[in-house]
Formats: C-alpha cells, structure tokens, sequence
C-alpha cells in the first residue's frame, strides 16, 4: 500500500528540507519507487538537496491547478527509484486554495499521485497556512512528521505544530530532532528525553551534527548517499522505520559501551 509522508516545522532553518531528501533517498534505497515534492512555494531547495537545480521542469502548482496531468511533474533523479516534483520558478505560477472547493480538490490529487508511488513525500515550508492546513487534516496522509533542532525557538515551534496537527489530523505525528550534537553534550540546550518530554511528540529520529552537510547538499548529494556519515545513518534508519522496521534509535550513530563485569 502505498504511503504519504508530510513534513514540516513551523520554523525555519531547522533543516528540514535536508531531512525530506535524506528520507525521500532513503526510501527509494529499500527498493521503493519513491517521489520527493517540492511544496514551499516560495523558496524552494529540494532540486538543489536532490541535485535536480538544473532541471527545467513542470511545476507542482500546473498540476494541482489542472493544468498538467501527474506524469508530467515526476522527474527521474540520479537515484534509482527515487522521482522529483518541483515548486514553481515564478511567482505567478502559485497555487492558491479556493475555499473549501479548493481543499477537496488537492485532496482528491494527493490520492491520484499516490497512487503511482510506493511513497511520496511532502517537503513542506515553514509556517502554517491555508495549504498546510488542507494537506494535514487530509486522511490520505499515512504520517506527518515535525522537524525541529534542540533550540529553545525550535522546541517550542515543535510544541506548537504539535497541537495544531492535533486539531487537524488524526495520523501519527512523529518528531525528527535535527543536527544533535551527540559527541559534545555540552553544545545542547537540552537532552533528549527533555525535548521529547516538552515536545509531546514521539521520535522517530535524531539526526547527528555533521560538518559534511553542507557539502553534500551543494554536491546535491541527500546524506543517506553519502558514505559513513553518521548523519545519513540516521535518516536511513528513519527510513527504514516508516516502512515498518525496528530499528534502535541510535543504531550505527553511536559506539555502544561494552558492559563491565560483575562478580
């Protein structure tokens, strides 16, 4: 069955389009045919996480306006299985709602593009809106995931989105806690279980600090591609548990400790 996964944060820089691609990566490395959308409007950079910046490319927002049938916006990527949908490059290609009409429509295309896709994934802009509201609240949505850092902005943002999907949505919420620094503690504002604590969403991943993201994403190179990269370990295993693994929450990010003996 096929799934959609939307993911957000009501605050930027939390580098949740790095997460999109890095899951949307991940995912088509397990063998599914997976497409990555590129919903922020405004200022899109999934092409450029996915190295698809050159494309030229037919706009989400011609399909979701009905002027483009679905086959038309899913672009190949240089990963296997893994397909591209781009934001508009000009400001008079947006998409706007119409009223409650408007909501059904995109919720009656979100089940015409899922249909060809064993995951599609949703890279959502930061904020909230009239968009956000109508993707959220929709049953089509197998999972929404909320992307947010260990700052006391971003917790708080993750609090927020929390009971705001509440109010919208009955799917699993699930929290990705982003560039944690795991080997020197004393750059966190908070430990783990304090964020998920304050947060009141359950985690799904945390996603090391690594100085090679902003390399690979220039590269166009989703982290999951990225060979021994603690980071892209994570998101790999964030992968493997929306498709239905148990995977430990650190596993292959963290040397475990051998047990001392007792006598």
């Amino acid at each position: 069955m096929s799934k959609a996964i939307l993911v957000t944060s009501l605050k930027g820089g939390v580098g949740k389009t790095t997460v999109s691609a890095g899951i949307a990566c991940g995912l088509s490395m397990t063998g599914a045919r997976v497409l990555a959308v590129d919903m922020d409007f405004v200022s899109g950079g999934l092409d450029v996480a996915l190295g698809c910046e050159n494309l030229v490319a037919v706009p989400i927002t011609d399909y979701l306006s009905g002027d483009a049938p679905c086959e038309d916006i899913a672009n190949p990527t240089s990963f296997h299985g893994l397909f591209f949908a781009a934001s508009p490059m000009l400001r008079r290609s947006f998409f706007e709602l119409d009223g409650d009409g408007g909501a059904a429509k995109v919720r009656r295309i979100l089940c015409e593009i899922k249909t060809g896709f064993d995951y599609t994934v949703f890279d959502m802009p930061a904020g909230g809106g009239e968009l956000f509201d109508a993707l959220a609240s929709s049953p089509l949505f197998d999972m929404i995931l909320v992307v947010a850092t260990d700052s006391v902005n971003s917790i708080r943002s993750a609090e927020k989105t929390a009971y705001e999907l509440a109010a919208l949505s009955r799917r699993p919420v699930k929290l990705v806690i982003n560039g944690y620094d795991l080997v020197s503690h004393k750059n966190n504002t908070s430990g783990i279980v304090e964020l998920i604590s304050r947060t009141g969403i359950p985690v799904i991943g945390v996603v090391p600090y690594t100085q090679f993201a902003e390399k690979a994403l220039s590269e166009g190179k989703p982290l999951t591609a990225v060979k021994n990269n603690p980071a892209g370990i994570a998101l790999a295993n964030i992968s493997k548990r929306i498709a239905g693994l148990r995977v430990p929450l650190l596993d292959g990010i963290v040397k475990k400790r051998r047990r001392k003996s007792f006598y």
